[in-house]
Parts: C-alpha cells; sequence; structure tokens
C-alpha cells in the first residue's frame, strides 16, 4: 500500500491528507486553523515595540543634545538641565512600559 502525504501550507490554515494509490481515493484527512487575532496581536506588537524604540532613541538623543547645551550655556543652565533630566526620565519611562 502506498500512501502519499499532502500538504496544503496557508497564512492562517494548514490542511493535510493523506492519499492511498492502490485504492485511489483519500483515507485521512484533515485542517488546523490559526486564530487571527493571535496573529494580529503578534503584528501589532512588533509595531509598537517599533513606536517605542523610536521615541526611546528621539528621547535620548534630545537628552544628549540638551546636556551638551548645558554645558556651553551657562546663563540658562538650569533651563537646559532642567530639560534634559525630564528627557531622561520620559525615556526612562517609556523604557519601563515597553517591558510590562
Amino acid at each position: 500500500m502506498k500512501q502519499i502525504l499532502g500538504l496544503d501550507l496557508g497564512t492562517d490554515s494548514i490542511g493535510w491528507a493523506v492519499y492511498d494509490k492502490t485504492n485511489s481515493n483519500i483515507t485521512k484527512c484533515g485542517v488546523g486553523v490559526f486564530r487571527k487575532k493571535n496573529r494580529m496581536e503578534r503584528i501589532n506588537k512588533i509595531k509598537n515595540n517599533k513606536k517605542y524604540l523610536t521615541a526611546f532613541i528621539a528621547l535620548i538623543t534630545f537628552t544628549i543634545i540638551a546636556l551638551i547645551i548645558t554645558f556651553f550655556d551657562k546663563t540658562n543652565w538650569q533651563f537646559w538641565l532642567n530639560i534634559s533630566l525630564t528627557s531622561f526620565i520620559t525615556s526612562i519611562t517609556f523604557l519601563q512600559q515597553n517591558k510590562k
């Protein structure tokens, strides 16, 4: 008895069938369906991670620029130091929210 396994791989399902060559018929078959909700959640999570990473990099860059300005602008050093510390705390908050 010769049997052939046939697979149909889709984006949201996997179908399978066992074909018997001697009798020329399908002996077993089935399908596995993935829920779209889980797939879309994974895609949205990846997109959100990219958004958080972009925002985090922008905040860290702004923090570094504000600290550099603090060293060169001696008249308003308290203002620039306050801005740099605020952006640093905001970037840490972003990083912690992304871990949840």
